[in-house]
């Protein structure tokens, strides 16, 4: 990560995307499989779905924010260094 504290990259901004999907995925595989894929019915299809979603949405915002507040030399909370800061 290179983006400067405040700042998010292009690659930032896919990976939160990629780690919402991921996330969406892996709560409603879980999910489903503990109510069993046997007996899916459609509310229980909806809770699910909403469930990963909620989830994917939640874990972009943390990652995003994270990036955001995260300086060039992976140090949170903490504005760049200006050239002549030790």
């Amino acid at each position: 990560m290179k983006s400067k504290f405040g700042k998010l990259d292009k690659k930032d901004f896919l990976r939160g995307m990629g780690m919402a999907f991921g996330t969406a995925l892996l709560v409603s595989v879980g999910y489903s499989l503990q109510g069993g894929i046997t007996s899916l019915t459609l509310p229980m299809a909806k809770s699910i779905v909403f469930s990963g979603l909620f989830s994917g949405v939640g874990a972009a915002i943390i990652y995003i924010g994270k990036n955001l507040f995260t300086n060039s030399s992976d140090n949170f909370g903490r504005k760049e260094r200006g050239r002549y800061e030790i």
